[in-house]
């Protein structure tokens, strides 16, 4: 049998901020996941730890996709406003203000948030840098143009109007019936936020129950947050950042005290273990201590710890704490959490295209004939995370999480969902291409192969990569490359279907592209095969470097034509003169290179270089 190393599949419903007289229902959300499922939210910890341990050994990642270094994460806000309310009052925000309040716990992530000078404590000391910004939706799910905010008229739910939602109680609209008017977007794409005009007819806009949100390895269908109207316009609130926290991973520094215990209450201090690593909330770098819900004045680093017997060390100051302070920061060791769970579950969030504006020029992609079969199902079902996690080739670069109980598709067809993930890619049929397929946790045995004669099926010759039992690494990933060049005989300009498998069977000669699957997952992708690529038309020109075109598009294709293009290097730096990117470049033709970027809206200086010579010209991202 093969070592299959089991990740729970933890469903933390529920997790809620609180700071002065705000409160949250966290704690009880654990405690009845524990009782129904016992020792599963445990078991999913320890994996956490495991993969923790082995990243700090080799910290590379194959998830995700940076944004001149950060994570884009897509969101929707579902604003539910009472019957009546213009846009602008209370209950019915602005898009300027919904954006507005994600830009502050967007700084507040990157560390740059202007806290008032008085709130700022004289030992806060440095908060760490999250490489995460939301950004408002720019496409929807059926690849129309979108403000990232969509309203409802939440009176045609019964109670809505006097009462908003009931979540602790009874009175206001359930929380199904307004999921029920404002439906998920694809959760794999973007993060759905619910803006809500109260809690349990509470119309207290800064105390109270304030929000929550769900873990990461919560169920897709629960993967959200629901947030009170008052947060958003609250001078510097941090319950957004606080619950974008949880749905990141994080527990509250406290977990396992209670948070409205005072100093010396028998419940105040988590109980420990003495490892930190799977004590309260499994973070190092944040000591042991109570909630400080309570503790006011804030305690500063030369008061006593009361948990640890030494002088507080900054948890007082955590952003996952309930601190009093105005200003909150993160340590680094939360960051590694993140890294280890929520991009291991929801890292699809940082490669989707909701983000990213529709070019120009519609790209029509076209989708594949129907294949004549897919795999039938999984013989062992479960949260093993078995399956690709990474496919890259040309112009796809998706990323998931395997197959896992919150997310259970053992078939996953990419090739419908190409304006939302990127999943299409056009090919060059004379050129070599190489494939990547990553994994993670356990060896596992990949194929992937192309139909190429566009018949539906996935015949032997028609395999494009191979790999049995390919072992992991020290970080707990794994990753196939394989390279490939089309037969002559390719059908051309015609969206062909690409099935990638990632799979642990006990004999990988077994796996076949429509056979049962043991613990992983087959995914679909579009690959259209063309002997010129669809770039604009290039004049000659006496110049030995051309950008085009230019003006350009967030999200359209930037090419350079070189004449001499050994050796090329680029550099963008925007009109400050700061560095933003160092893109790789690929070779479409000859001399004519794919500038791989994803520049936002802006104008930038490019460079460009072969070691002889070196030009800079001006680009325009519109």
């Amino acid at each position: 049998m093969k070592r299959i190393f089991l990740y729970g599949a933890l469903v933390l419903s529920i997790s809620l901020t609180a700071q002065q007289q705000r409160w949250c229902g966290f704690d009880q959300t654990i405690q009845e996941q524990d009782k129904a499922n016992p020792g599963l939210r445990q078991t999913f910890d320890k994996i956490i730890q495991k993969i923790h341990t082995e990243k700090k050994n080799n910290s590379s990642s194959a998830f995700g996709k940076t944004v001149n270094g950060v994570y884009e994460i897509p969101v929707v806000v579902h604003l539910i406003y009472p019957s009546g309310a213009a846009v602008g009052s209370t209950y019915n925000k602005t898009d300027a203000q919904i954006q507005a309040w994600l830009d502050r716990a967007n700084q507040m992530y990157a560390g740059t948030y202007a806290w008032p000078a008085a709130g700022i404590p004289a030992d806060f000391g440095q908060a760490q840098v999250f490489p995460i910004k939301l950004v408002l939706a720019k496409r929807d799910p059926n690849c129309n143009a979108t403000t990232g905010v969509v309203r409802y008229d939440g009176g045609t739910l019964a109670g809505y109007n006097a009462s908003g939602m009931a979540y602790q109680t009874a009175t206001g609209a359930s929380r199904a019936a307004i999921k029920g008017l404002a439906p998920h977007w694809p959760e794999a794409s973007y993060f759905n936020i619910y803006v809500i005009s109260m809690f349990d007819a509470d119309p207290t806009p800064n105390a109270g129950l304030m929000g929550f949100a769900a873990f990461p390895n919560n169920l897709d269908a629960n993967y959200e947050s629901f947030m009170k109207s008052g947060v958003v316009t609250n001078a510097h609130d941090t319950t957004f950042a606080h619950e974008f926290g949880h749905a990141m991973g994080l527990y509250h520094t406290f977990q396992g005290g209670t948070y409205d215990a005072v100093p010396g209450a028998t419940d105040f201090c988590p109980p420990t273990t003495g490892v930190c690593a799977s004590d309260d909330d499994g973070v190092c770098d944040t000591e042991r201590a109570g909630s400080g819900y309570t503790l006011w004045p804030v305690p500063t680093n030369s008061q006593l710890n009361p948990c640890t017997g030494v002088n507080y060390q900054g948890v007082q100051y955590n952003m996952m704490n309930y601190s009093n302070s105005v200003a909150q920061k993160f340590t680094s060791g939360q960051g590694d959490r993140i890294n280890a769970l929520f991009m291991l579950i929801r890292s699809s969030l940082t490669t989707s295209k909701g983000a990213t504006a529709l070019p120009a020029t519609p790209v029509v992609t076209g989708t594949p004939i129907a294949a004549a079969c897919t795999p039938p199902g999984v013989t062992t079902p479960g949260s093993y995370l078995v399956g690709p996690t990474s496919v890259k080739l040309g112009q796809i670069d998706n990323s998931s999480a395997g197959y896992w109980a919150g997310a259970p598709s053992y078939y996953i067809d990419y090739t419908t969902q190409a304006c939302r993930a990127n999943s299409y890619t056009e090919l060059l049929v004379t050129q070599a291409q190489t494939i990547q397929v990553g994994f993670v946790n356990n060896d596992q045995s990949v194929r992937a192969w192309i139909d190429y004669n566009n018949n539906g099926t996935f015949e032997a010759s028609e395999l494009v990569a191979t790999g049995d039992d390919v072992a992991i690494g020290a970080n707990g990933q794994g990753l196939l490359s394989a390279t490939f060049t089309a037969p002559a005989s390719t059908v051309l300009n015609t969206p062909l279907r690409m099935r990638v498998i990632a799979d642990a069977p006990n004999n990988p000669a077994t796996m076949t592209a429509c056979g049962q699957l043991a613990y992983g997952q087959a995914e679909d992708y579009t690959v259209k095969f063309v002997t010129t690529l669809g770039t604009a038309d290039v004049k000659a020109s006496d110049n030995d470097f051309v950008i085009y075109p230019n003006p350009s598009v967030a999200g359209d294709k930037v090419f350079i034509k070189a004449k001499n293009a050994k050796n090329l290097d680029v550099t963008i730096s925007d009109m400050s003169g700061r560095l933003v990117a160092t893109p790789s470049l690929t070779q479409e033709s000859n001399g004519t290179f794919r500038v791989n970027h994803n520049l936002e809206k802006g104008v930038y200086m490019v460079q460009i270089s072969n070691g002889k010579d070196t030009k800079t010209a001006k680009l325009i991202i519109k």
